[in-house]
């Protein structure tokens, strides 16, 4: 990361590198491609839910890991639950139609995730199901850090549509260099994500997105740029009154700035609708990023 150009507080604006193959798809046939092993389980069938969920860490690249968890589900009626600790929500303004699956990858650091066997996912109006979930080893640093959301949702209209929405982040320490990628895939969906904890100037994020082939369509506090259930509310209810950004990226793109200190906490990661619904969330996790491999 060196002899990069300054102008002004942003540094560089490049194209995204390319997405590899199907990555994000959703597909589970690429599931589980080296150790430690893949952890699925099947909940017992009530008259709310039945479905099938699953987690797995595997390499990413030669210096990053990442976790792969899923939710399918296996009922003849909507599902709509969170999962802490798997980081997942699928809220009941969208929930998962029948045969549906949902998706989440997190990028982190290399060995950097474990397994946790306490990690119960919670549906509506029912006991949480047991379940299991790869998380981040706390400490653990990476130069990069990030998540992609993908699989099934349906719209207001009712039909059923592919997501695939993605953010990750590189810190480079020792050039105050902080590199974002993101797309929100093809089609009408957003991507939106909390700003305040970059490390960057707002001002110089808006400014480096709108020079890039992306659109920033909101800009403000999570309630005044998203609409939510109450689902969405609790999952989210930490992050009320922070400053969110809501983009447009049909295309992967990439945005290069100055960071005038290191990344630090979790910013939440947002799919969001044309008429401004929350369709699915998670979280990144900045902490990672604060230390330069």
């Amino acid at each position: 990361m060196r002899n990069l150009l300054l102008a002004g507080s942003i540094l560089l604006l490049v194209p995204a590198i390319a997405v590899r193959g199907d990555e994000g798809q959703c597909k589970l046939d690429g599931y589980d491609q080296a150790p430690p092993p893949k952890i699925t389980g099947t909940t017992d069938e009530t008259a709310e839910s039945h479905f099938g969920w699953g987690t797995d860490a595997d390499p990413y690249d030669s210096g990053s890991d990442q976790v792969w968890n899923y939710v399918q589900n296996l009922k003849d009626k909507t599902l709509s639950l969170t999962w802490a600790k798997g980081d997942m929500l699928i809220p009941f303004d969208h929930p998962l139609d029948p045969d549906g699956i949902s998706c989440s990858r997190k990028f982190g650091a290399k060995n950097g995730f474990e397994r946790d066997t306490d990690a119960p996912i919670q549906t509506s109006n029912e006991q949480p199901k047991g379940a299991q979930a790869y998380v981040a080893v706390a400490g653990a640093k990476s130069s990069t850090s990030g998540v992609e959301l993908s699989g099934d949702y349906t719209d207001k209209d009712g039909n059923h549509h592919s997501l695939l929405v993605r953010l990750i982040l590189h810190y480079f320490a020792s050039d105050h260099v902080l590199r974002i990628e993101f797309s929100s895939g093809e089609g009408q969906l957003r991507l939106g994500f909390a700003i305040d904890t970059l490390g960057v100037k707002q001002e110089s994020l808006l400014e480096g997105i709108q020079g890039v082939e992306a659109k920033v369509l909101a800009s403000g506090p999570l309630g005044e740029v998203a609409k939510q259930d109450d689902m969405s509310q609790s999952f989210l209810a930490d992050s009320e009154g922070r400053p969110f950004v809501v983009v447009a990226a049909p295309s992967p793109v990439t945005v290069q700035l100055h960071a005038d200190e290191a990344p630090k906490g979790r910013t939440p990661v947002l799919v969001i609708d044309p008429d401004d619904t929350v369709v699915r969330a998670t979280h990144l996790d900045l902490d990672p990023l604060q230390q330069e491999q």
